[in-house]
């Protein structure tokens, strides 16, 4: 049987200076769960300045520097497989994502890990300095080393943190651009009065000004970047591009912005205009009512005088629906008839409702015929139509605003044709009344009283003749040009056969020059000069001289 384990009873003195020894480095040491921490569980304390108690022997002393320099050595060895870790997770996340996609934890993280462990091994390096004799130089030169690296790393992942806070910023400013243009496209639906249109264009000058201040924040965006390039020199060429695209998407959006603006002020404009033109319009109608009320009255009174001709000619220039000459002439026939008492010339007043239908009938106006042959009331009618249909483009289809602007000028051009039937049945009355006040003879005073009657007549059957010939020479396509019986009246225009020689005349007189010209340069006689040199044709010269025969 084996002996009974026994041992000597313990020296309690001798336990309690065994625990009283040096410091205490748990802290120091990491455990097997710390090892597979994460970087913040690493983190490494700047160590503690040793305590020699009272009363220790020499050997102790020695025992005590021997166990600090082991651990100053284990703290070396930590600090620098941390760093290579952190290098290495550093290396592969930057190059696996952008720093915009780093988390703004994992770089307080980084940024802590390097800090702490570069005040410890200063700590560390500031103690063995002053001690002197525990490390080597080149232990120390290594601690050196380390510092710098973790220095290094400290600052790349500052400047990552800062380039991430720049493409955050700017990211944060693109978005908003974007929000702003797509709430100035959502007003471009259509509006339904004038109010919601005004509303509309104060809107969107709201957003324009808020985008003018957007560009103060990008050029501030701009210089930081600019100083953070030429501070740090990192080649982060990618924040060079998004600013090239953040004032790329400014630009795109103030133009946007800028054209919306415009087209809702030109359709405000063109709104405005409609109101005030149909508002002249309607108050150039009553005032030619009103005329037309007045020379009804005259006309109703018997007294056709000069003023009241002209009037009636000049309302029939404004309400007609086309300029036609021939109306021009025979209003201008009332003023010849009763200019003066003492007048004998008779003109024709042969006015009738079928002549003066063709030019005031209520056809309307004709899209296809020019502008220039509609009276003043028809163009500034036109003009209401034109702006409407300018305006239907913007306005909802079936709007009350539409369907009152539709109806307004559906009564206006009511209006006009019922004051231009009024002015037919003026004309034709004043008409009568010229024409049978021409049937009276005129006498001169102090002469004889010689009737007109049949001069009249022969008057109005000649210019009848005349007027038949022409169409018939219209007709059968003959010109009378050529027949000396038939020379043109002064004051008509010449036949088209003159205009053509008189064009062409300039052309015959160039040719008989260029013939001139050509006879005198043909030679005289072709075997005492030489006329080779005259000839207009081509020829082949030698510079220097023949070639050697």
């Amino acid at each position: 049987m084996s002996e009974p384990y026994s041992e000597e009873p313990a020296d309690s003195e001798a336990a309690r200076r065994l625990l009283e020894f040096g410091d205490d480095y748990r802290n120091y040491l990491d455990s097997q769960s710390d090892g597979a921490s994460s970087l913040s569980a690493n983190q490494i304390p700047s160590p503690v300045r040793r305590r020699r108690p009272a009363g220790v022997p020499g050997d102790s002393s020695l025992l005590d520097s021997d166990s600090d320099l082991e651990d100053i050595r284990h703290v070396i060895i930590q600090s620098r497989k941390q760093l290579m870790f952190s290098e290495d997770v550093f290396r592969k996340q930057l190059a696996r994502t952008s720093p915009g996609h780093f988390l703004a934890s994992d770089f307080a993280e980084i940024v802590a890990t390097c800090q702490e462990n570069i005040r410890c091994l200063r700590v560390i390096l500031e103690n063995v300095e002053e001690e002197g004799g525990l490390l080597s130089t080149q232990e120390c030169k290594d601690i050196r080393g380390l510092v710098q690296r973790w220095d290094m790393l400290q600052t790349r992942a500052e400047d990552l943190q800062r380039v991430r806070t720049l493409q955050r910023e700017m990211a944060a400013l693109r978005d908003e651009l974007l929000d702003l243009a797509s709430r100035v496209s959502s007003l471009e639906s259509e509006v339904q009065d004038r109010e919601q249109l005004e509303t509309r264009i104060q809107q969107v000058k709201i957003e324009l000004a808020s985008l003018r201040d957007r560009k103060t924040q990008l050029l501030q965006v701009n210089v930081a970047v600019h100083r953070f390039l030429t501070d740090t020199g990192h080649p982060a060429a990618v924040l060079k591009d998004d600013v090239a695209e953040l004032y790329r998407v400014w630009d795109e959006t103030f133009q946007t912005v800028s054209q919306q603006l415009g087209s809702l002020q030109r359709v405000s404009q063109a709104w405005q205009q409609f109101e005030v033109h149909l508002s002249e319009l309607q108050g150039a109608l009553r005032s030619d009512q009103n005329t037309l009320r007045m020379l009804d009255s005259a006309l109703q009174g018997g007294t056709v005088s000069a003023d009241v001709a002209t009037s009636v000619r000049d309302v029939a220039k404004v309400l007609s629906e086309k300029q036609d000459s021939d109306n021009d002439d025979v209003l201008c026939q009332g003023p010849m008839i009763l200019g003066h008492a003492s007048t004998t010339t008779q003109v024709s007043t042969s006015t009738s409702p079928q002549s003066t239908e063709g030019s005031l009938s209520d056809s309307g106006i004709s899209d296809s015929g020019s502008e220039q042959e509609l009276s003043e009331r028809e163009r500034r009618l036109a003009a209401l139509r034109r702006l409407a249909r300018h305006l239907e483009a913007v306005l909802a289809p079936g709007s009350e605003a539409l369907v009152n602007m539709a109806k307004r000028i559906e009564q206006t051009e009511s209006e006009l044709r019922g004051l231009q039937r009024a002015c037919r049945e003026l004309i034709v009355r004043t008409a009568v009344c010229v024409e049978a006040r021409s049937a009276v003879p005129l006498t001169i005073p102090g002469s004889n009283s010689v009737p007109h009657r049949p001069l009249t007549v022969n008057s109005r059957k000649k210019k009848h003749q005349d007027r038949s010939e022409d169409s018939r020479r219209m007709v059968l396509g003959v010109s009378g040009a050529g027949d000396p019986d038939d020379e043109p009246e002064p004051g008509k225009s010449r036949p088209w056969l003159w205009r053509v020689m008189r064009a062409a005349l300039p052309f015959q007189m160039a040719i008989v020059a260029l013939f001139c010209v050509a006879c005198l340069l043909e030679p005289h006689c072709c075997d005492a000069i030489n006329n080779l040199n005259l000839s207009l044709t081509p020829q082949l010269r030698y510079v220097r001289g023949p070639p050697p025969v």
